[in-house]
């Protein structure tokens, strides 16, 4: 399955909405028979669990609308050094992935859910499984004859934000070190490779691309930190600016080659050498000067 990659001008100008404008759109896409699915969270530092929550969340009907936790109210329940984004970072990285329709950062009152089931009235609300089915606003959906749809969550940002932290001490987990790796297009760092997930930054030059190559299992998510790069996944060839993310399923063929010096960070599942598969006659090297003159335009 190829994802489509958002485009961030696109999304800030047309996704990122007030509460009015929210409650007046949720009321004509019903009129016009839409099915609305809502979901609200902090959401800071997108990582793929994040990315599977909203691509579930939008499989349930026409319209997905998210609610972001305002700063205040992040720091009210997380504590003081929380949110790492703003409310503001956090709302364009979420209008940039294109299964989210619409993105509303609401107010800093406690029941902040509820106050997003008042403003658009869903045919479903999504919400984390250890909520639960009685979750606090689902009396609300109800009342306006929607229902809750509960959805297992993957990872923690909470979590990663601890091993980041964590990095720098000492282990006796290989995995949890520190790795600087040469790559013919860079360099990459592994931040962390557990059973679970691991986090690489890429440091992609200008003019280099690594090879064209797919996993088996291996899924994995890209958040573009500085720089323009050209993006191939599957048949899909986009420019991509610092902001864009974009998903990889496992057997999707993908290649990224940088338009400028570039930094690229990957969240994915567990990596695994034997499980990369590199398409014959397309490895790591020198991007085509065709290629760098016909994009480096856009």
């Amino acid at each position: 399955m190829t994802y489509k990659i958002a485009n961030l001008k696109m999304a800030k100008k047309d996704k990122i909405k007030t509460r009015e404008e929210i409650r007046e759109i949720s009321s004509k896409l019903k009129e016009e028979g839409k099915t609305l699915v809502t979901a609200n969270g902090c959401f800071d530092l997108i990582h793929f669990g994040h990315i599977h929550f909203f691509e579930q969340a939008k499989s349930q009907g026409d319209i997905l609308i998210v609610g972001l936790n305002s700063d205040k109210s992040v720091k009210s329940y997380k504590g003081p050094e929380r949110p790492i984004l703003s409310e503001y970072q956090r709302a364009e990285v979420v209008a940039a992935l294109e299964c989210v329709d619409y993105v509303v950062i609401l107010g800093d009152e406690p029941d902040i859910s509820c106050d997003l089931v008042e403003l658009v009235k869903p045919n479903v609300h999504c919400n984390g499984s250890e909520y639960g089915e009685n979750c606090i606003e689902a009396s609300l959906v109800k009342k306006y004859g929607g229902r809750i749809h509960l959805i297992t969550p993957e990872y923690s940002t909470s979590n990663i934000i601890k091993k980041i932290k964590n990095l720098g001490e000492e282990s006796n987990v290989e995995s949890d070190k520190i790795t600087k790796v040469p790559k013919v297009w860079g360099h990459e760092i592994w931040m962390a490779n557990t059973d679970s997930y691991c986090g690489k930054e890429l440091i992609l030059k200008k003019g280099k691309r690594c090879s064209l190559h797919e996993h088996k299992d291996k899924d994995e998510t890209f958040y573009i930190q500085k720089g323009r790069i050209l993006m191939e996944v599957g048949k899909e060839i986009k420019v991509m600016v610092k902001g864009d993310s974009v998903r990889i399923s496992p057997g999707t063929k993908h290649r990224f080659s940088g338009l400028d010096d570039a930094i690229i960070i990957e969240i994915s599942t567990h990596h695994e050498d034997s499980d990369s598969y590199r398409v014959e006659g397309q490895l790591s090297g020198d991007v085509p000067e065709e290629i760098m003159k016909k994009y480096s335009q856009k």
